[in-house]
C-alpha cells in the first residue's frame, strides 16, 4: 500500500479507536433497515452521546471510509444546528465538508490507497 505520508511506525491508526476514545459508540446495521435508509452510514445523538452506524454489507475500506465521513460530521460541528439554528448548515454543505474532511481524515489514518468504494 502506498502512502501520501507514511503511518506512524508503520502502523495505521484505526478510526474506530478514535471514536472509541471520544465515547462514540460505532456498530454495524443492515443497509436495507429503515434507520439507514440505504446510506453507507448515519450519526445518531441522544442524550448528548453519538452513535455512527455503518452499512454491515460494505468492505473494510468503504467501513472506514464511511467512518470517517460520520466522524467528521461530528468534529464539523453538524449535529449543533438540531439544538441551534445558529449553526445550521445546508445538507448539501454538511456533505461536502464530512466527504472533504473524511477522505483527509482517511488518508491520514489509512493511506491514499483506499478510496470511496461505490
Amino acid at each position: 500500500m502506498s502512502y501520501l505520508i507514511e503511518p506512524m511506525n508503520g502502523k495505521i491508526r484505526p478510526a474506530n479507536k478514535i471514536a472509541d476514545s471520544l465515547g462514540i459508540e460505532v456498530g454495524t446495521i443492515n443497509r436495507n433497515s429503515e434507520a439507514l435508509e440505504g446510506c453507507k452510514g448515519m450519526t445518531y445523538i441522544q442524550n448528548k452521546k453519538a452513535y455512527i452506524f455503518i452499512a454491515d454489507d460494505l468492505p473494510i475500506e468503504a467501513q472506514r471510509i464511511t467512518l470517517t465521513h460520520e466522524l467528521s460530521h461530528i468534529f464539523l460541528g453538524h449535529f449543533l444546528g438540531f439544538d441551534d439554528d445558529r449553526f445550521k448548515v445546508p445538507y448539501a454543505q454538511a456533505e461536502f465538508e464530512a466527504e472533504s474532511l473524511g477522505f483527509i481524515l482517511y488518508n491520514f489514518l489509512y493511506g491514499i490507497d483506499g478510496g470511496r468504494v461505490q
